[in-house]
């Protein structure tokens, strides 16, 4: 099936409070951090966080098995130096990437214990958009290429922005829930057990959205002094994917979560967006979303506001 690309808009802090409070769904935001000096990171070398925070600070990063979720039982937390992290699971080649059994993922590392990188990505002003008026968390999140999160939804508003690399976001309303086989483990009552990125549970729309994009732009967009990688417009990596995705689950339970998530994303207000250096995605309270890198490395902002 194919799913609806969210609707872009450039909002200012005052439109953005007024979208909230008059009918809260997601949105793809423009120019929010065009004002970012993190914005000249390079794609490459992610020089600007080996350079801000140091090779040998030690981050806390979330290990398992490639295309999995947090759910996953080879799921765990480790620390170990940016460095590392960086050369083993986010910059080597493509090839190592791919046929690792294993990759890592820095998320939702607290902005406030990285003092260095405040003056590159300041606090924007539309986080106190919220009915509130307040900001819960501000978070970065280095991703390899192909990093996934599973569905699950926040207590907050939330709005992600892209700094290096691509990253695709499938949102649905709250509604969805029926759909979704949500965990029944207390601390994960969020999430949905279904374990695979969107692309591999519906390919058909992930051909759509890789045409989509290598029609958009060029294969790699020049951004700021760093060139972002390329989508992968072939699909060919989605098809081996699923493949092995239905060895391992089986033909009849992929087809479920086919099923399963057709019948979600044919719910109203559902819809995808795929965004790039530069540009954010508004996440409403309580709505759904699973976010999917692309085939470079990512690096994003998150803020959680209320």
């Amino acid at each position: 099936m194919r799913i609806p690309a969210l609707r872009a808009a450039a909002l200012s802090p005052a439109s953005l409070r007024a979208h909230l409070a008059a009918s809260p769904g997601p949105l793809k935001l423009t120019g929010l951090i065009e004002h970012w000096p993190a914005l000249s990171w390079a794609a490459d070398s992610v020089a600007g966080l080996r350079v801000s925070l140091g090779a040998g600070r030690l981050v806390e990063v979330e290990l398992g098995r490639r295309g999995r979720g947090y759910l996953d039982k080879d799921w765990q937390r480790a620390s170990m130096p940016l460095g590392i992290f960086l050369d083993a699971f986010v910059l080597a080649s493509r090839a190592v990437l791919e046929e690792a059994e294993h990759t890592a993922y820095l998320a939702q590392s607290e902005l406030a214990d990285l003092d260095a990188l405040a003056p590159q990505i300041p606090a924007l002003e539309h986080y106190g958009a919220g009915p509130r008026g307040d900001v819960y968390r501000r978070t970065l999140w280095v991703g390899p290429p192909h990093s996934f999160t599973p569905f699950h939804r926040d207590p907050y508003i939330g709005i992600y922005s892209q700094v290096v690399g691509e990253k695709t976001f499938h949102l649905l309303p709250s509604s969805a829930a029926p759909h979704l086989s949500l965990s029944p483990h207390p601390l994960h009552r969020n999430t949905s057990t279904i374990p695979l990125p969107t692309s591999l549970v519906l390919p058909d729309d992930a051909d759509t959205a890789a045409s989509s994009c290598a029609a958009e732009s060029p294969i790699a967009h020049e951004h700021a002094g760093g060139t972002a990688h390329a989508a992968d417009p072939s699909g060919a990596r989605v098809h081996a994917e699923r493949a092995r995705a239905e060895r391992e689950f089986g033909a009849d339970t992929m087809a479920g979560y086919t099923a399963a998530l057709e019948r979600a994303f044919a719910l109203p207000g559902a819809g995808r967006t795929t965004l790039r250096p530069g540009e954010s995605v508004l996440v409403p309270e309580g709505w759904w979303h699973a976010a999917e890198g692309g085939a470079g490395p990512g690096v994003g902002v998150g803020a959680w506001f209320r």
